[in-house]
């Protein structure tokens, strides 16, 4: 049975690869706002990794106690998209 919050993590994703295929198509119809939306595909890719972050450290302390190699599965793919998150930083 699907959750509610799985339903709304699948919403938010499709509404992001929707602004990625935005970006595209308007890059390739105006290269001269390139820059622009190179920012945009930035700032959406950010945002993806942001969600799959909360996402995972959610499931994570979830099933820590009753799962814990679940939990900490879950966990370490959130300590994974934080390293992620810090390198793109630098």
């Amino acid at each position: 049975m699907v959750t509610l919050e799985e339903k709304d993590a699948e919403i938010e994703r499709l509404t992001q690869a929707v602004a990625l295929a935005r970006s595209t198509a308007r890059e390739e119809l105006f290269p001269e706002m390139s820059s622009r939306i190179k920012a945009e595909r930035e700032q959406a890719r950010r945002a993806a990794l942001l969600e799959a972050l909360t996402e995972a450290e959610m499931i994570g302390n979830r099933y820590l106690d009753s799962e814990p190699d679940r939990g900490h599965g879950a966990l370490d793919v959130a300590h994974a998209l934080i390293a992620k998150l810090e390198a793109d930083q630098c």
